[in-house]
């Protein structure tokens, strides 16, 4: 069943995920690639046990520069420009780093990541002593650095995090920063005032060009971050490393108590559900109706490199959890959806049939882990999820990566992992696949939410036909769950948008075919008053946003060729010469040609379908009329969904 005014509350927040929440109402956690904003007290003190305050004081014995170069030693002396770096982690990180020096750690994320202020060696201040070589390496003094001016690092610790990992950077202008030396400590042993010695470095150049696997540190972890996860490997590097770190720390925890629930941005009314718009759209006039009435947004997800951002929202009252995706709204964001080339579904899966847009796929991935966990958190745990109902929605891209979650999550949620990805089995597994007749790919693991429904407004297509069969067959009774894994797939469309239009399927020279196709049904909204929506399946008539056939047989009747073929057939029972007949077959065609669909009769000459290329002809239109784009914005949602609120079709459609 097609519920509108869900619908309409939907659509508000997949647009208020356009405009992150004020600052001053919400505890951020600094990371290098992930920024996660929570914004009540309660779902903060229900993921994290606690706050550590790190104090710099001062770092000595810091020797030169690690690898100077001509044109950094001419830019900032050859002496380290220190910064620090602080994050909190699980002891599960640790687990074979050193194996994964070289690769798997470079994309690492790290979530909970502090950066100090960086002090200059050739600054005009007393803070810095510079280290000195002395004659023959006899003589020689190391540097300091008077760390008392630098402004305490204050980070929220997730409730696995049980290492604090610090290093001291040296900032470079000409090449990537690199690690002076890091330690891990356990953060139950950070207490008051504490000198810690440097243990590790990372990868580093010796002679011959050759490397040194070391603790992963500087730019082997995705940038900077790599340097905190360091030093869980100590002991791998020790040569050469100098520095000892003095400081001051406080870890204060949280108490037992979870808070009034309320946070820092109010509760419930028009602002508590995070209506928020960036042109002034008042959504929660259209939301009069109690739907959801206790939800409120707990926290706000953003990754820095792919732009993918979420906000989350939770009803305790009616134990539903809602993620809003948003769409595109900056330069990064565009390279995503400009990538149209599609890769597997379950990556690592061979002669998969699934196809996904890469850029979607990828974008996604750079924050489903983390977002996973924020949503069984905000079920009390993974294992209650069972209990709990979950709505997916999004606008633009945010629809398409809405999409490519609910199909993840509806197979099996798992705070453990990504998205789907095959991995190597045992002989023993691939023996039992073989009997059971199991291909890549088909093991499933993890739980399932008592409904999953996703919502997308103005949503492209995300994947070729296997896929969004795939994603269909889902919306069918499981016959072991006794439900469908997938609730409902409702795509809200505004009228003439051309970006639920796209991507076209394309047959190229150089890519080869890459066909796509939506998944779940169409709800066609236009904002006429009274006119309601068009639900597929329910109303009279095809799909608007769909492709439909591209090609058909060009002797088929109502094309050119059938009609001339028609036409000879009809007069073959006639004395006429066959000049005669064919004239009269001419005749029949050439005001055909000749008129406004001539473009649209010639298609047909080779075999396209004259109403896809009509339809292709409409999209083009609205195109240049700017119809297609400006019906893809958020007043003109806002406008239809008045006029749908406010019709004859304002109350929940059946679309069984």
């Amino acid at each position: 069943m097609f519920h509108t005014i869900l619908s309409t509350l939907l659509a508000s927040l997949s647009f208020s995920t356009y405009v992150p929440p004020p600052s001053k109402s919400s505890y951020t956690s600094n990371g290098n690639k992930l920024k996660v904003s929570y914004l009540t007290q309660e779902f903060l003190k229900q993921t994290h046990k606690g706050v550590l305050t790190i104090t710099p004081l001062s770092i000595t014995s810091l020797p030169s520069k690690i690898n100077p170069t001509m044109i950094e030693s001419t830019l900032t002396n050859s002496f380290p420009d220190v910064y620090i770096l602080a994050s909190t982690f699980p002891k599960s990180s640790s687990t074979g780093l050193s194996k994964k020096v070289n690769s798997g750690l470079k994309d690492m994320t790290v979530d909970t990541l502090c950066r100090s202020s960086t002090i200059w060696s050739n600054s005009k201040n007393t803070t810095y002593t510079r280290p000195e070589g002395g004659i023959l390496g006899v003589g020689g003094k190391d540097g300091s650095v008077d760390m008392r001016g630098v402004s305490p690092l204050v980070m929220y610790v997730s409730k696995g995090d049980e290492l604090l990992g610090v290093s001291v950077m040296d900032e470079e202008v000409s090449k990537d920063d690199e690690c002076v030396g890091s330690f891990v400590v356990g953060i139950e042993e950070v207490k008051g005032r504490m000198k810690v010695k440097l243990g590790t470095r990372g990868e580093r150049k010796v002679g011959g060009g050759q490397k040194i696997a070391g603790a992963v540190v500087g730019g082997m972890a995705g940038g900077p971050a790599g340097a905190v996860v360091g030093g869980v490997v100590a002991g791998m590097i020790e040569e050469g490393v100098k520095g000892e770190v003095e400081f001051e720390s406080n870890f204060a925890k949280f108490g037992r108590e979870r808070g009034g629930g309320e946070g820092k941005n109010g509760k419930n009314g028009k602002g508590g559900k995070g209506m928020r718009s960036a042109v002034g759209c008042d959504w929660g006039g259209l939301c009069e109706e109690k739907v959801l009435e206790d939800l409120e947004q707990i926290c706000y997800l953003e990754n820095f490199v792919t732009g993918c951002t979420a906000g989350l929202y939770r009803s305790s009252e009616s134990k539903t959890v809602v993620v809003a995706f948003r769409g595109t709204c900056e330069p990064k964001d565009l390279i995503v959806d400009g990538n149209v080339l599609q890769t597997d579904w379950v990556e690592g899966v061979k002669e998969s049939e699934e196809k996904v847009h890469t850029g979607f796929r990828t974008s996604l991935e750079s924050v489903c882990m983390k977002l996973k966990w924020l949503i069984g958190e905000a079920c009390g745990g993974e294992k209650e999820i069972e209990g709990w109902n979950l709505k997916i929605t999004g606008h633009s891209l945010g629809g398409a990566l809405a999409i490519l979650f609910c199909r993840d999550v509806a197979e099996g949620f798992d705070c453990g992992r990504g998205l789907p990805q095959y991995s190597e089995e045992s002989a023993l597994s691939k023996l039992g696949n073989f009997l059971t007749n199991k291909k890549q790919g088909d093991k499933k693991r993890g739980r399932h939410f008592k409904t999953c429904e996703v919502y997308t407004f103005g949503s492209p297509r995300v994947g070729n036909g296997a896929f969004c069969d795939s994603f269909d067959s889902l919306l069918l009774k499981d016959s072991k769950l006794g439900r469908p894994k997938i609730s409902a797939a409702w795509r809200v469309v505004n009228n003439k948008d051309v970006v639920a239009r796209l991507p076209r399927t394309v047959d190229g020279l150089i890519f080869g075919k890459i066909g796509y196709e939506h998944v779940g049904r169409t709800v066609l909204i236009s904002g006429e008053e009274g006119e309601g929506a068009w639900i597929e399946g329910v109303s009279e008539g095809a799909c608007p946003v769909r492709d439909g056939v591209i090609f058909s047989s060009p002797l088929t009747t109502g094309n050119v060729l059938g009609d001339v073929v028609s036409i000879v057939a009809r007069s073959a029972s006639t004395s006429e010469k066959i000049t005669d007949k064919l004239n009269s077959a001419i005749d029949g065609v050439t005001g055909r040609v000749n008129n406004i669909n001539s473009v649209m009769e010639l298609a047909s000459l080779v075999g396209i379908d004259v109403g896809y290329a009509e339809r292709e002809a409409r999209i083009m239109e609205s195109l240049v009329k700017g119809e297609g784009l400006a019906d893809h914005m958020e007043p003109e949602y806002w406008r239809a969904f008045g006029g749908v609120v406010g019709g004859e079709g304002s109350g929940d459609e059946s679309s069984e």
